[in-house]
Order: structure tokens, then C-alpha cells, then sequence
């Protein structure tokens, strides 16, 4: 699993079509998938049957859009006027069309899903101790996502760090394609460090010691979401800091306390100090930061977003309830452009995932989703009364990495990047709580049995 996120990472930051090492990745996922589901234990399939469920009904519905349907009943689908004209004019009426108004790009959204397919399999097959590792792993990749921001910041606009061909050449975007999209992920990252200290177990007299370097590397990243001058992610940010407190204070054990408490507080001082020094020098290296962007109010890219939605719910109305396919949305508002958004550059996505949905997948798309949420809410409330310790721990990780991602989806598209899709999957895994004591795959467990015996820290995650 380790590995299949280092390679998700390196290839899957971008949401773009024809970025090439998507195709890698996609075929990559394809082989983890089907090693994912040769090893998986079928009682673990079972104990997940609803997560499972919910993502091969999504699949299903995306491969649905693509089944060719006669001209009689495609014709009278709604949102299909202008296609029926354009048949008529060519002499094309008797030919069969499936759901979709651009196939495609419905074809390309099915191959995507191949990746969080492959998430959730590898992921279900994980034990435990093998979940919270991976919740470790993010957060070092939230680190390696802060370097390479600040190596792009250092370099200047549109430098080699840059790892993708369209981007914010101008702003830190890390490992991702989109500064929202970076900011995002250390948004996560913050809370990720913020429950470290109570997912793993350290000797007492380092008890105290570890809540505290925990929320310094929490503290450490805030920086980071600055330079990528993403005004909502800096607002995660935020939140994500609330919730990585409230983390540093469920862990702090409540025996001699008083004793360090001064060490405590001077110790999150320092780090709160040095927080907000790198901040003021992020403030004056990046000419046009986060800050100043909040200072200024509202920009070009707010205003089109408050002209695309209002026009984005009427194409969704028109095209009720069967949508206008998975992956539509570019051709299909272009024809239903209105002259308020017209401009240079074309409208990619409608910058809030809930409204694509809705036009593209229809009344069944949008059942999915409260069905999705009806799940995460059950799942929810059980995280926060039927478990404990870093079981807990990594639920309530879970809820709070969702519900990071679930605010992004309002004002942007992080769903549609491999690597946010994927660290989405993994937070749905662990809210579950469903995974076993031990791996049933016993060559998975060698190396941690092997790191165990050579007192690797990563070896040290609660049981």
C-alpha cells in the first residue's frame, strides 16, 4: 500500500484528460486492482459490503452512460435537443447513442476510477496496525509536497519543479497540478500530524513529549498553505488547525501533566513563534500571497464562479433526472454557454463537485451521493462512540480528512485528482473500522514482522 501511494503521488496530481502520466498510472492501477482482489479476504468484502457497494455502484452508473441506446428512447431524453437537431440535419436519426452526450469523456472518467477502485481494494485487505501506517505515510507526504512547494517558490514562476505543463505557474502547487488542490492536501497533512501522538505508542517519559512534536510538525506546514495563495485552502488550514489542537489535547495523558505543563506551553510558544515568523517571510517573498489576496477581497476567479453555478443549475434542470453523462460537463455547458462567462480561456469544471454531479450524473448521481452521506453520517456517530484508543483515533482522522475534502468540493474539483481521490478512499477505509486485527495475507506482514524485530519507530503503532 506504501508503495502504491508514492506511485499515486508521483503521477496522479493532475485532473486533466491528456496529462500522459495518467495512462501510466491507470494501467499501473489496473495490475495493484487485480492483486488487490486476489488477496483480499473475503470476509473483509463482506464486513465492507456497504463501501463496497456504494463504489461498484458509481462505477456501474459510469459504465451505464456509455450503453448505446435506440434512437426512439434517446431522443425523447431530456437536454438532447440540440444532438436530435443536429441528427436530423445530417441524416443520422436511426443512430444509436448511449446516455452520454460526449462519450469519450465518460469513457476517460470510468478509466479513472480504476485508481480508487484500486485504493479501496488494497486498502480493505490491510490490517490495523497496517491502516495507521498509512495514515503515517501521508503525512510524510504532505512534507514532500511542502518541499517541492517550496522549491517551485524558490525557483520562481513556471520552474522545473513544476510538475506539470498547465498549472499556477505563478504559486506553490507541490506534487499537484492545482494551488487548491495542494492546499488541500496539507490542510489534511496538518491534521494528520495533529492525531500522530495518539496513534502510535512511545515509552512513558516520552509520553508527553511526543502530542507536543506533533503539533510543532502541524504547526511547521501552515506556512506552506500560505505560499500556495489559495484563500479556501488557507482556510482549511485553519480548520485543520483546530482540529490537530483538539487532537494535541485527546492525547495528552492526564498523569504529570501539571508537572511538564510549563514545558508544554513554552514549547508550543516556540513552535506558534516560529510558525508565524516563516509566515511573515512567506508574506514577503511571495509578492502576490494568500494574505494579501484575502486583504483584497473578492478576485476574477470568485466573480466566475458566482456566474458559472447559477447557469450550471439550469443546464442540471434541463437535463434532469438521467444528467448529461459522467464527464460531460465541458462540451456540454460550452453549448449552453451564456454570454456572462464567455472569455480566452474555456470553463474545465463547474468548481463545485456537488452541482457537476448533478448535471452529469443526474437524480441517479445525486441518490448516490445522499446515500454516500447517509452512510458516512451512521459511520460517523459510531466512530465517536464505539471505539477506542487509535482505533478512534484514526476514525475520527477519517472524519475530519472527509469533511476537509467535502468543504474543498464546494469551491473546486479535488475528487477528480488521483491523489486526493485516493487519500479520500483511505479516510472512507478508516471511518469503516471494519479491517482486522491481522493481515490475512501473511507475505504482507513479513517486513512489519522484520521492522518490528529491528525496532523501527513504524513498527511502534498501537495495537
Amino acid at each position: 500500500m506504501l508503495f502504491y501511494l508514492a506511485f499515486v503521488f508521483l503521477l496522479g496530481g493532475g485532473a486533466r484528460a491528456d496529462i500522459g502520466s495518467l495512462a501510466v498510472l491507470r494501467v499501473g492501477s489496473i495490475a495493484v486492482l487485480g492483486y488487490a482482489i486476489a488477496i483480499l479476504d473475503p470476509d473483509q468484502l463482506r464486513a465492507n459490503k456497504s463501501l463496497v457497494a456504494l463504489a461498484a455502484a458509481w462505477i456501474a452508473l459510469t459504465a451505464i452512460h456509455l450503453v448505446p441506446l435506440p434512437p426512439a428512447l434517446w431522443h425523447q431524453l431530456p437536454g438532447r435537443e440540440l444532438a436530435v437537431a443536429i441528427d436530423a440535419a445530417t441524416g443520422l436519426e436511426d443512430k444509436w447513442r448511449p446516455i452520454s452526450l460526449v462519450p469519450h469523456r465518460t469513457m476517460n472518467s470510468l478509466f479513472s476510477l480504476t485508481v480508487p477502485a484500486a485504493a479501496l481494494m488494497l486498502a480493505l485487505s490491510l490490517s490495523r496496525s497496517q491502516l495507521r501506517l498509512t495514515a503515517l505515510a501521508l503525512a510524510l507526504l504532505a512534507f514532500a509536497s511542502a518541499f517541492v512547494s517550496l522549491l517551485q517558490i524558490i525557483g520562481g514562476p513556471g520552474n522545473a519543479f513544476y510538475l506539470y505543463r498547465i498549472t499556477n505557474a505563478d504559486s506553490a502547487v507541490g506534487l499537484f497540478a492545482n494551488r487548491n488542490h495542494n492546499a488541500v492536501f496539507l490542510a489534511i497533512g496538518i491534521a494528520l500530524l495533529g492525531g500522530l501522538a495518539g496513534l502510535i505508542t512511545v515509552e512513558r517519559r516520552h509520553a508527553l513529549r511526543l502530542p507536543v512534536i506533533a503539533l510543532f510538525g502541524a504547526l511547521s506546514l501552515v506556512p506552506f498553505v500560505i505560499i500556495t495563495q489559495s484563500r479556501a485552502g488557507l482556510a482549511l488550514g485553519i480548520l485543520a488547525l483546530g482540529a490537530a489542537w483538539w487532537f494535541h489535547s485527546s492525547a495528552r495523558p492526564a498523569d504529570g501533566a501539571r508537572k511538564s505543563s510549563r514545558r508544554t506551553v513554552l514549547g508550543l510558544f516556540a513552535a506558534a513563534s516560529g510558525t508565524l515568523a516563516l509566515a511573515a517571510l512567506t508574506g514577503v517573498l511571495t509578492a502576490n500571497n494568500a494574505f494579501g489576496r484575502l486583504i483584497s477581497g473578492g478576485n476574477a476567479d470568485d466573480e466566475l464562479r458566482m456566474r458559472i453555478w447559477p447557469r450550471v443549475i439550469e443546464l442540471a434542470a434541463e437535463h434532469f433526472p438521467v444528467g448529461s453523462g459522467i464527464g460531460t460537463f465541458v462540451e456540454v455547458f460550452e453549448a449552453g454557454e451564456t454570454s456572462s462567462t464567455l472569455g480566452p480561456s474555456y470553463i474545465n469544471h463547474a468548481h463545485n463537485d456537488f452541482l457537476e454531479i448533478a448535471l452529469t450524473g443526474g437524480l441517479p448521481a445525486a441518490l448516490l451521493a445522499v446515500v454516500g452521506v447517509s452512510w458516512l453520517s451512521l459511520r460517523g456517530l459510531r466512530a465517536f462512540s464505539h471505539s477506542s484508543g487509535a482505533d478512534r483515533t484514526l476514525r475520527h482522522l477519517g472524519m475530519v480528512t472527509v469533511g476537509l475534502v467535502a468543504l474543498a468540493c464546494l469551491y473546486d474539483y479535488p475528487l477528480r485528482t488521483p491523489s486526493l481521490a485516493t487519500v479520500s478512499i483511505l479516510a472512507l477505509v478508516w471511518i469503516a473500522g471494519r479491517a482486522p486485527e491481522s493481515s490475512p495475507d501473511a507475505s504482507a506482514m513479513r517486513p512489519l514482522k522484520q521492522t518490528a524485530r529491528t525496532a523501527d519507530p513504524a513498527a511502534k503503532l498501537a495495537a
